[in-house]
């Protein structure tokens, strides 16, 4: 059996500081995704806002009504583009989870794995002592049999 070049404590100390790491990748891309949702509903508000104003004014020049729709065109595209940035930050979230969930795992596991051997180290020490606390019993008994 191959011998490990590093110990299971250095292993898994090593995977928890990666974990915590995309933990905080993963709080990062949150707030993005957050910070581009509340961009986008601003922009949306001001879209809207821009259509109830130019719906409210009754009567407007040609001159006016190119504008209000070039404004309007401008805002449809720039909300467009937040659109399209908010779905790639929740991309790049979804990505993130997922290796932080692998990360999550991989830690478990040599959690798991790092318990086992503790017990199996705890069973053979138990064992090693039963055995000298055996031996000494025999040995004291045959003592005290060839002092009669």
């Amino acid at each position: 059996m191959k011998a490990y070049q590093h110990s299971l404590g250095k292993v898994l100390n090593h995977k928890n500081e990666e974990y915590e790491k995309l933990q905080m990748a993963l709080s990062a891309a949150n707030d993005q995704v957050q910070q581009v949702r509340s961009e986008r509903e601003s922009r949306q508000q001001c879209y809207e806002s821009h259509l109830e104003k130019s719906d409210q004014k009754g009567v407007m020049q040609l001159e006016t009504i190119r504008m209000a729709a070039a404004h309007s065109d401008y805002l449809r595209e720039r909300i467009r583009q937040q659109v399209k940035l908010e779905e790639r930050a929740k991309a790049e979230l979804e990505k993130t989870k997922q290796r932080w969930l692998e990360a999550r795992r991989e830690v478990q596991v040599l959690e798991n794995h790092k318990d086992r051997e503790e017990k199996v180290f705890n069973k053979a020490q138990d064992r090693l002592a039963q055995q000298l606390l055996d031996e000494m019993a025999v040995n004291q008994f045959f003592r005290r049999r060839q002092s009669l």
